[in-house]
């Protein structure tokens, strides 16, 4: 299978990956006033900038089998300085994951989807169907 290893700040990796997965994310997420000609867009901003880490990933499943989120690190605070070594690895084998939540089901994807697309159908049918 494919999984990343991560190693943050030279501490031992973590080996996220599974069998059964489509999605696999490395995520680096940095908000706040990030520069110094930033300006908040909220009133009651703290002037907090906020860094942090995930690494998680999304099942696809068999038809009848629930699709789940899986997370092997959550919101991992980093500061400037800080180092994180992302290795694209094949393994046999992935570090036990530390949490997870059933994912929307394909059929409500779709139906979801299929309103959306009809929509915006109905919206453009007569501009772009008399172009013939």
């Amino acid at each position: 299978m494919i999984a990343f290893r991560i190693s943050i700040n030279g501490q031992p990796p973590i080996v996220g990956g599974a069998d059964d997965l489509s999605v696999l994310t490395a995520i680096i997420t940095a908000t706040g006033l990030l520069g110094k000609s930033t300006r908040s867009a909220r009133p009651d901003d703290d002037g907090e900038t906020n860094i942090d880490f995930r690494l998680g990933g999304l099942t696809s499943r068999a038809v009848g089998v629930a699709n789940e989120h899986v997370v092997w690190l959550e919101n991992v605070a980093l500061s400037p300085g800080d180092s994180i070594t992302v290795e694209v690895i094949e393994s046999e084998s992935a570090d036990l994951i530390a949490s997870s939540s059933e994912a929307e089901a394909n059929e409500d994807y779709e139906r979801e989807l299929f309103k959306f697309a009809k929509k915006n159908y109905l919206a453009l049918r007569d501009k772009y169907e008399s172009e013939g």
